[in-house]
């Protein structure tokens, strides 16, 4: 496996490509491991308990709108985040909902202000998921269906089910124009197979059309056993191309 070199990390949170005004991201995936060390024991036992994980990024100040954004979502609802370390469909991705603990700002006398961010999981289960990027920066430029090539995530467990977010950003990183409910809007199916000529598929996931920016956090009801190759067909409607979506899945238990 070649090494590989950060310049196109994406970072989805909610309707926002955050990507650009970041220079610097790290997410830490860990669990708890309790001690159950018991008399006569040679050596540390320990138990495998809960999950949790922080992401923190960081940035320079330049625009007014990542300023409100970060300011404003400190201890509110949690927010739907996509990581992924490049754009390529296939690329692995992370998936996982967080609230945001921390933003500060700082810096020295003729240094640039830059800006630190932190988050943490939620109680939701599963906390975070390790996927695959299927749908990177498609456009709702036209009434038209686009579908996308489709990718291998990985056979599914039998208890495992399929989860999926999907961004609709501004097209024009901080920019509100152009978005309106008469276009810009897309359906979404995330549809499964056991190959990958998708011979025989299944819509596993449909997330509805939507107005304005937003990211969704989308799961099956049921286990998923036995489709590991998944794609996206996407149904646009309107004229002028108010939005753009990013699309990734994974299975989880």
């Amino acid at each position: 496996m070649a090494e590989l070199v950060l310049k196109d990390c994406k970072l989805l949170v909610g309707g926002r490509d955050m990507s650009g005004v970041h220079n610097s991201l790290t997410l830490t995936h860990s669990v708890e491991l309790l001690d159950k060390t018991h008399f006569g024991d040679a050596s540390r036992r320990r138990k495998a308990c809960l999950r949790d994980f922080e992401l923190r990024h960081s940035g320079h100040f330049g625009s007014t709108w990542i300023d409100k954004d970060l300011f404003d979502k400190l201890g509110t609802t949690a927010d739907v985040v996509t990581i992924t370390p490049n754009t390529s469909e296939g690329a692995v991705a992370y998936l996982c909902r967080s609230v945001y603990s921390e933003y500060s700002l700082g810096g020295t006398v003729g240094e640039l202000l830059a800006f630190d961010v932190a988050a943490v999981g939620t109680p939701a289960s599963p906390s975070i998921i390790r996927g695959k990027l299927i749908g990177a920066r498609y456009n709702t430029t036209a009434v038209a269906n686009t579908s996308s090539t489709g990718i291998n995530v990985g056979a599914a467990s039998t208890v495992a089910k399929l989860y999926a977010t999907v961004h609709h950003t501004f097209t024009t990183m901080g920019s509100t124009a152009g978005v309106n409910s008469s276009g810009g809007m897309a359906r979404i199916d995330i549809i499964a197979s056991c190959s990958s000529n998708f011979g025989t598929a299944t819509t596993m996931l449909t997330i509805a059309k939507t107005s304005a920016p937003s990211g969704t956090w989308n799961s099956t009801k049921n286990p998923s056993t036995g489709r590991p190759w998944l794609k996206f067909r996407a149904a646009t409607t309107g004229a002028k191309p108010h939005m753009s979506f990013f699309v990734a899945a994974g299975y989880a238990s």
